[in-house]
Order: structure tokens, then sequence, then C-alpha cells
């Protein structure tokens, strides 16, 4: 069985005032760092969905994955899934979707999560938070279509709760693990947490 991840790194960065993916944060772009720890993880097929105009020169973790240039980006998150969804390769069991700025979920989470997909191949893996199903998730084949209706700014979530029998949970210890990063106060956060602490969350 073979498990795809997309990271999601499309979005226009409205509140945080610009380019948040190539925002450096612990010596690396924002981005890498979710692309590196999947790499690290052992996934095979990995995508960076990115804008059209997004240089992918200037993202240093372009070599390591597919890029996908996500045309109606504007149109919302909904538009990151769908890119990715038609861009994965035919043989992908599952597909991991990963904020793009979401740095410290690391590999060994990815890992787990990835086992728990082989043991439950028709159910979709999320985490969680003190109970609350958020990103990131992998969402079985035979889900590609559901996807694929999404519509907007609807996310993975929305599967997430009209699934909610489909779900097994990943459950995540640590808040920080599942940051994400929307405005530069967020960024200032998490360069500091990251020189305090690096990617063990």
């Amino acid at each position: 069985m073979k498990v795809c991840a997309a990271v999601l790194a499309s979005g226009t960065g409205t509140r945080f005032g610009g380019d948040k993916i190539s925002a450096m944060m612990g010596g690396r772009q924002v981005v890498c760092h979710a692309v590196e720890d999947l790499v690290a993880a052992g996934l095979e097929e990995i995508m960076l969905v990115v804008r059209p105009e997004t240089v992918a020169e200037r993202l240093a973790c372009s070599v390591e994955a597919r890029i996908v240039r996500n045309a109606h980006y504007r149109e919302g998150m909904a538009s990151s899934i769908r890119a990715a969804v038609n861009n994965a390769g035919k043989d992908c069991d599952g597909l991991l979707l990963v904020n793009g700025d979401m740095p410290f979920f690391g590999q060994a989470r990815y890992r787990e999560m990835v086992a728990i997909f082989m043991s439950n191949p028709d159910s979709i893996v999320a985490a969680t938070v003190c109970g609350v199903r958020r990103n990131p998730a992998i969402f079985p084949a035979s889900m590609m279509k559901d996807l694929l209706g999404l519509k907007g700014e609807d996310g993975g979530r929305k599967l997430l709760a009209s699934h909610s029998g489909k779900v097994v949970e990943y459950a995540v210890n640590s808040i920080t693990a599942v940051m994400d990063i929307d405005t530069p106060q967020d960024l200032e956060r998490a360069d500091s947490i990251f020189r305090m602490e690096g990617r063990r969350t």
C-alpha cells in the first residue's frame, strides 16, 4: 500500500500580509519543515501545492517534492485539495493532507499516522488534540471524489464531520505540534519555540 502526501501551500496569506510559505523559521522556509519531515517519514510521493506565480527555485525543498500549481487558488482551500487529488498518482491508496504552515508536526507523528492508516485502509485517519479533530488527515482512495466535491474554504474538516463514523483518531498530546502560522506574530512565536525546543514537540 502507498500513502501519498500533499503539502497545501497555495493560500493568499492575507492575515500574514504576504508570502508566508517562504518566510524563514528556524533557519528554514516555513513550508520546508513539513516537506522535510514527510521525506524523513518515508513518504514516497510528496506534492507541494503552490500558487502559479510561486518561483519553485526559491523554495529550498522543491527538489524533494513535486510542484503542483493551483491556478484556482483564489477559490479557497478546497481548490488546493482538488489540485492535490487531480495530480496524485493512480497508485495512491491514501492521500495525506498537510497544511504548509504547520512546521512542528514532525516526522515521527507522520510515520505513526501512516502506520495507523495501513491497518485501517478504508478509514480516514485524523489528528486530534483534546478530542478535537483537525489537520493533518489521511483520506482513503475511495474518498477522492468526496475531496473533489469540496468548495470554497471547505477543507478536510468538513468531511471529517460528515463521515464521522469512518474516522480513526490519532491523538496528539501537543498543541505546538498542530500550531499553524497565520500572522507575523505566529511566525515570531514559532521561531522562538524552535530555538528553544527544536522540532521535539
